[in-house]
């Protein structure tokens, strides 16, 4: 029972309120095994979903991406994207808001003396864990880095695997109508049912249709995969 509180709390610290992202290029090694690919949440910083970045020498920098309105050849283009990709018209939308188009990301060094913790939470390992690292810096730099806490969370497993079910089962649900759809009828109805963003579901369906498999439900589980964060 007290396991179970300390992983909500900590999925709670996750979840709930504002925070920021943090990625380490510096080695984040914990009892043999990196953390180097993992994408961070702090509460240390700004907490305004900003995104900073610790290079290889240690420097804390804030990556800062600009946004700048579309030409209206871009619009046009964006517009276009949204009709091919799920088939509708775009007159139809309530919020037919264009958004702003990102640029070149840029990098902003942060002259931080202090320190920073930095979380996750992973089910997608063969055991849940939490892990956190502290890193403390000067002027700008790493003085010292390491794992500050790390937890296993065994008894969800089962429960992990119980969701998996739902999901299977939902999933079965939509095998049905799939398999009798042609295949870019297939591809539409999984960008609707796991929203898929616009230009990923233009994309996938350029690469998909040159190499379509025979069964629709595979390809319908080709694009789930492919695009699982997305749902």
């Amino acid at each position: 029972m007290k396991l179970e509180k300390s992983l909500e709390l900590k999925k709670r610290k996750l979840e709930m309120g504002m925070y920021d992202e943090i990625t380490c290029d510096m080695p984040l090694v914990y009892k043999g095994i990196e953390y180097n690919k993992h994408t961070f949440q702090t509460k240390d910083m700004a907490n305004m979903l900003l995104h900073y970045k610790i290079s290889k020498n240690g420097i804390l920098y804030e990556l800062r991406t600009n946004y700048r309105s579309r030409t209206e050849e871009e619009k046009r283009e964006y517009i276009q994207d949204y009709e091919e990709s799920y088939g509708k018209p775009w007159s139809n939308l309530h919020f037919n808001f264009i958004p702003l188009k990102a640029e070149k990301q840029r990098k902003i060094r942060i002259n931080l003396t202090g320190p920073i913790e930095f979380y996750d939470y992973n089910e997608q390992s063969a055991i849940p864990y939490y892990i956190t690292f502290l890193a403390n810096f000067e002027k700008g730099k790493v003085k010292t880095m390491k794992c500050h806490s790390f937890e296993t969370y065994p008894e969800r497993v089962k429960d992990i695997k119980k969701d998996k079910l739902k999901e299977e089962a939902k999933l079965t649900i939509h095998f049905k109508k799939i398999r009798k759809m042609d295949n870019l009828e297939a591809i539409k109805y999984a960008v609707d049912v796991f929203f898929i963003p616009i230009p990923k579901a233009k994309s996938l369906i350029e690469i998909i249709k040159n190499t379509l498999p025979k069964e629709n439900y595979k390809l319908f589980n080709i694009i789930r995969n492919r695009f699982q964060t997305y749902k």
